[in-house]
């Protein structure tokens, strides 16, 4: 499942923030360290910073957890929880924010499901704000 690619943006400040670079944390996570430049390349895109391209790949529910994974395996499981809940704070679509939180209490084999949930619930909540 198709997620926003401002949840990697987030993990990739946090990535920068403890000094991992992309080999480090392609070693950790088990995602190959050119489709972690390719998403550093369509947020620079996303951002206006590079012209646009054909966006070729998703960022999933799946990978943003092997992501988050690898950098709980290097930074440490609290730390990364610390940094996800300061990053989902300071987040203003709650969205984002959520799966970010979420982020630390899926697992990989969990992961689609929770995203389908995400969206229905997502889905309700609108239904409720527009008096539906």
């Amino acid at each position: 499942m198709e997620i926003s690619i401002r949840v990697f943006e987030h993990l990739y400040y946090i990535a920068q923030t403890h000094g991992v670079t992309q080999t480090k944390w392609s070693d950790a996570s088990g995602i190959p360290q050119p489709t972690i430049s390719y998403f550093v390349k369509t947020s620079r895109m996303r951002m206006g910073l590079t012209p646009p391209f054909e966006n070729k790949w998703r960022f999933t529910l799946g990978v943003a957890r092997k992501l988050y994974e690898g950098l709980e395996r290097i930074i440490g499981v609290s730390s990364m929880l610390g940094e996800a809940k300061k990053r989902a704070d300071a987040e203003p679509d709650k969205g984002v924010a959520l799966y970010l939180l979420a982020l630390s209490m899926i697992d990989g084999n969990h992961a689609d499901s929770i995203g389908r949930v995400y969206d229905a619930l997502s889905e309700e909540v609108e239904n409720v704000l527009k008096g539906e």
